[in-house]
């Protein structure tokens, strides 16, 4: 529960950011990952806990953009979300712009990818 907590912090982070400066979401692709693994990696000699790899990873509607009215309800916050992280461990990440990576192909490349300081 801890994972998903920090990077559902760290992706509304960025939604957030993006939003404030351009005024509002902009339409975005998204990427199904499944049973990410999490591990602690070393950033000038402090520890980060990471995304360190993956079972798969799938471009959302071939990576096109999903419209907004529907899929924030659809995907991230509402049952078909849950369904996704609840009974099959796959997190529905956006793309950009709101994060570095545009598919799983830019995830991949991005692996290690630091969510917080390791305590």
């Amino acid at each position: 529960m801890r994972r998903i907590l920090v990077l559902s912090a760290v992706i509304a982070v960025l939604g957030i950011v993006f939003a404030h400066e351009h005024g509002q979401t902009p339409d975005h692709p998204h990427m199904l990952v499944q049973a990410p693994e999490i591990g602690v990696i070393f950033i000038a000699e402090q520890p980060f806990v990471a995304v360190v790899g993956w079972r798969k990873c799938v471009d959302l509607a071939a990576g096109r953009n999903v419209p907004l009215n529907a899929h924030h309800d659809g995907i991230h916050t509402g049952r078909a979300g849950q369904a996704l992280f609840e009974n099959a461990d796959i997190w529905v990440v956006p793309g950009a712009p709101l994060t570095p990576w545009a598919n799983c192909a830019a995830l991949r490349s991005a692996l290690p990818i630091p969510l917080q300081p390791a305590e």
